[in-house]
């Protein structure tokens, strides 16, 4: 369910009411991790309030995504600014961090309500 809510608010953004040209697309799957974090930030705010979530684990795991956010954000910029000047290399390297960082903190945070809910505390 978390990958359908990423893709849709993916593709309201990109085609809604707007012809997309192929620099569009790109920045906008550049934006994609900032998405990503924060979703997984969403879900670590269920994990910590739920009535059986562990809430000194998930203040910690908040915490740890905000600042995560921060720097997530800072190197979409950085990347959509080495797009504009044209160096390719920058724009796969950031990214690929970004993603990296992204796609570890949204598995992790399904980990924990997943295990939440699983009862495996």
């Amino acid at each position: 369910m978390p990958t359908i809510v990423l893709g849709l608010s993916f593709m309201l953004k990109l085609f809604i009411d707007r012809s997309t040209t192929m620099p569009q697309a790109i920045e906008s799957t550049l934006e994609l991790p900032v998405d990503i974090t924060f979703l997984a930030i969403s879900l670590v705010v269920g994990f910590t309030i739920s009535p059986t979530g562990n809430p000194r684990e998930g203040m910690v795991w908040f915490a740890f995504y905000m600042f995560a956010a921060v720097f997530i954000v800072f190197l979409w910029r950085r990347s959509i600014r080495s797009f504009d000047v044209g160096h390719v290399g920058s724009v796969v390297l950031l990214a690929g961090v970004n993603y990296a960082m992204a796609i570890f903190a949204l598995v992790n945070s399904i980990g924990l309500v997943m295990g939440n809910a699983n009862g495996a505390q």
